[in-house]
């Protein structure tokens, strides 16, 4: 059981993120406690996750560690020949040992010119790193400044900035400014990084490499078994010991990584206080992570970002390649979903802006309002009393817009239902988000409260007719949506009813001839929203071919169920075990206010993490793209029903690239006993991030139900 004790790491969360909040000044922010124990437990399981990564890693290539200078070097490499590794790590030690006698030479020449003044003599290695310093702080309007403050005196930043730029570089002197002194420790750490990787490059003897020193790293080629490097961004928390905050993927394109602690103005011991800048040097990754740390503010390092990259283009020697800024207990403000370098930098400013939140805020005060008046009347009509906690929030348009275009690609059936209504007038109506659970008779269908066929399908055992189309769906559709109730009864459409196998039918003579008709009986409904949640049983057997809805297109579907089908991950925080989860195998978009989406999954694997005794209503759903498939190589589809094809804390950590969208919700409800192989859950989405990647979509193979990529 967890630990209550003003000691615990429940107070200790809880505490760190209210002095946060009132040193900003965000009193109104203040999270629960479940808030505070499931950031906990997530940032604890993200910590782990990674450093399980990392250790794959250094398992599935060579490692050697080297002491220069008492500074331990890190390398990884991948060598061409793994028959030759002995032979490759030897060339790689003295490759090192090489570089350390320059590094000690150069870091002795640079010490000695601290306390100097006037003309000096130096080395080509050292006048060209003093140009560099020098040119990086003036490019960053000095918000890196390597210059060190005087023994028992403070000096300005102004000062500071003067003092470097009153250094004078000539061809192989320097005019040294009298009582200046330039910190060199870490920009020499990331230099070293530079001239060990340019020296093993040349070797040809490696697929691919990775050196790191501390907080530094720079990569080339590959890793075995993956074609990038992961790189952990650690902080120290206050016994000192190293938690992985953040994973970042090294290439060729963004080849260097360099961290740096926030220094100002709280330190967050489990948090988010570093700032990551990705350059084609080290160096310069190292100059900038420190000129991003100093803004201490998301908002003014982004200004700073698009300040720089206005200057330093995609192809410039300093070009920014990416950054990631880990401020507060909050999510990280980073660039790596963007396809080009700078693609997004107004958004990001805009999003983080105080001012434009101020604005946006105003703008929402009414729509806010007006959704929670909606929200008490959802709680009142489903009887749900927890279920104002879990979807009150509000909900911004992005996280619309990006449901709707990734769900848009999910295929949902295009069914038209019909009854006999009021006054013996026959009713009909088009179905929202309808689909049909995998090898069960289990039907589920969303329709509009104002829909005809309202009164006829909310209650149990409730009996309607479903027309499921296969002809001129776009035509038919769009008519009822246009024209209803004419439609009926127009050019011969007159309302059709006819017994079969006992059971009464109702549709009409132009539905008649493009569909088939199934009766279909209600096992349980529910508001949602705007819309009802229907679940229910077809009685009769669904036709092999349907017409779908695939991107807004109507197209011909010769499979029912398909042959193809898009797997999702859910993962839960459970109380005693941390990250839980399941394979799911389908998901709609229910409504739109509020955000609601319903999933469902195999009953056997969802009933551990399902458990309501040991899990809260916040959940994560990820769906991966098509780079995300391999995790499912060799499986078969029963065995999804068994367990997740990865460790569920290991989810979080995915590369961008292997995800096409995720969704942050809440468990409003969970659906038992209608199914016998499925459960059925209500997910309201608080958040939605969306790739530009296409859908991993795998095909079930007839005769072993063995799944490959489609």
């Amino acid at each position: 059981m967890l630990s209550w004790n003003p000691e615990s790491y429940v107070s200790e969360a809880v505490s760190r993120i209210l002095a946060e909040e009132a040193k900003q000044g965000r009193g109104g922010a203040i999270p629960s406690y479940y808030d505070a124990v499931t950031s906990h437990l997530e940032a604890h399981e993200l910590s782990k996750s990674i450093k399980v990564a990392l250790e794959e890693q250094r398992r599935q290539n060579i490692g050697i560690s080297c002491d220069i200078g008492g500074n331990v070097l890190e390398i990884l490499f991948n060598p061409v020949d793994i028959e030759d590794a002995g032979v490759a790590e030897e060339r790689v030690k003295k490759c090192v040992a090489d570089i350390g006698c320059l590094f000690g030479n150069v870091s002795d020449e640079l010490n000695s010119l601290n306390g100097k003044s006037g003309l000096v003599a130096v080395s080509e290695d050292v006048l060209d790193i003093l140009h560099h310093l020098q040119s990086m702080g003036l490019l960053t309007n000095f918000r890196f400044n390597p210059v060190s403050e005087k023994l028992g005196c403070i000096l300005s930043a102004t000062d500071r900035s003067s003092i470097l730029k009153s250094m004078v570089l000539y061809n192989s002197q320097v005019e040294w400014p009298k009582g200046m002194t330039l910190n060199f420790t870490d920009y020499m750490k990331a230099w070293l990084v530079d001239r060990v990787a340019a020296r093993l490059e040349v070797l040809n003897e490696h697929r691919g490499c990775l050196i790191r020193l501390e907080d530094f790293a720079r990569v080339f080629g590959t890793s075995r078994g993956s074609s990038v490097w992961k790189y952990g961004v650690s902080v120290s928390d206050l016994d000192g010991e190293q938690k992985f905050i953040g994973c970042l993927e090294l290439d060729a394109l963004r080849p260097t990584a360099a961290a740096h602690a926030v220094e100002d103005p709280f330190f967050d011991h489990l948090g988010m206080q570093s700032c990551v800048a990705c350059c084609r040097t080290t160096t310069t990754s190292y100059c900038l992570a420190n000129a991003l740390s100093v803004c201490s503010h998301g908002e003014k390092a982004l200004f700073f970002v698009r300040e720089w990259r206005e200057v330093n283009g995609p192809e410039s020697k300093d070009s920014l390649l990416s950054f990631t800024l880990y401020f507060g207990y909050g999510k990280p403000i980073s660039d790596e979903g963007d396809v080009r370098i700078g693609e997004n930098d107004d958004k990001r400013i805009y999003l983080h802006s105080e001012k434009d939140q101020i604005v946006r805020t105003y703008k929402q005060m009414g729509d806010v309002k007006r959704y929670e008046s909606h929200v008490e009347t959802v709680i009142a009509n489903s009887k749900n009393a927890d279920l104002f906690h879990n979807i009150s929030g509000y909900i911004g348009e992005t996280t619309c817009e990006n449901l709707e275009r990734a769900m848009s690609l999910f295929p949902r059936m295009c069914v038209v239902a019909s009854c006999i209504g009021n006054e013996n007038a026959v009713c009909v109506s088009v179905l929202k988000a309808a689909d049909v659970l995998r090898g069960d008779a289990t039907f589920v269908f969303c329709i509009s409260q104002r829909s005809p066929l309202f009164n006829h399908v909310f209650a149990p055992r409730s009996q309607v007719t479903l027309n499921f189309l296969f002809d001129n769906a776009q035509a038919v559709c769009q008519a009822i949506n246009d024209t209803y109730p004419l439609w009926i009864n127009e050019t011969g459409n007159e309302p059709v009813v006819f017994e079969s196998e006992s059971r009464t039918y109702v549709t009409t003579k132009a539905l008649m001839d493009i569909s088939k008709q199934v009766a279909f009986e209600t096992a349980e409904s529910f508001l949602v929203g705007e819309e009802v949640l229907v679940v229910g049983r077809c009685l009769d057997s669904i036709p092999s071919t349907v017409v779908i809805n695939v991107k807004n297109t109507l197209v011909l579907q010769d499979h029912v169920p398909p042959q193809e089908f898009y797997p999702f991950l859910f993962t839960i925080v459970h109380k005693i075990y941390g990250t839980v989860g399941f394979v799911g195998y389908g998901c709609q978009l229910c409504s739109l206010s509020p955000l609601t989406m319903y999933i469902y999954s195999p009953i056997e694997s969802s009933q551990f993490a399902l458990d309501e005794v040991y899990t809260g209503p916040k959940c994560n759903l990820t769906f991966l793209s098509s780079f995300g498939a391999p995790i499912f190589d060799g499986k078969d589809f029963e065995e999804l029903g068994c367990g997740m094809p990865m460790a569920a804390s290991s989810v979080s950590s995915l590369p961008q690239q292997n995800i096409y969208f995720q969704v942050e919700g809440m468990l409003i409800r969970i659906v038992r006993d209608i199914s016998d192989k499925y459960v059925i859950c209500v997910v309201a989405a608080n958040e939605c991030r969306f790739n530009q990647t296409d859908p991993c979509k795998l095909l079930v193979r007839p005769d072993d139900e063995r799944l490959i990529p489609a």
